[in-house]
């Protein structure tokens, strides 16, 4: 399907940056939390965040469970390190571009746009308030 001026000009007022963080504990710390992957894309001033069970680089197709927590600053786009507060460290797994197709309280739909993640997904939020991240078609 060809897109019209008028659909490139929305999808690029919709691009916006994200990065996926693999977070993982630092020996010794009191704070300790499981091993997971922070998804963060720019949703205004901050960064929309989710906490997801898997990497979904290693399954582009999985479905993964995921936890939305509060928005984080956007330093954490080019960030890798130790977290405050014993809150263990980040390092950068992904990051790039993506185009925002749908963001309400019941769910997003993102298209990814990097020449190595060509692929739609849903996070969706069910009535319980529990997150999926879910592999669409990009059609």
């Amino acid at each position: 399907m060809k897109k019209t001026g008028q659909q490139n000009e929305l999808q690029e007022s919709n691009r916006v940056r994200f990065v996926i963080l693999h977070h993982q504990p630092i020996d010794g710390e009191q704070n300790q939390f499981t091993e997971h992957w922070d998804f963060m894309v720019e949703d205004g001033e901050g960064l929309a965040t989710w906490q997801l069970s898997k990497n979904p680089i290693d399954d582009p197709k999985a479905t993964i469970t995921a936890n939305r927590i509060g928005k984080h600053r956007k330093a954490y786009l080019n960030y890798e390190g130790p977290v405050s507060n014993g809150r263990g460290a980040v390092r950068r797994i992904e990051s790039g571009h993506c185009i925002i197709h749908k963001a309400v309280p019941s769910g997003w739909t993102l298209e990814f746009i990097e020449d190595h993640l060509e692929q739609r997904i849903e996070l969706c939020c069910n009535e319980n308030d529990q997150w999926t991240w879910c592999p669409t078609n990009a059609e």
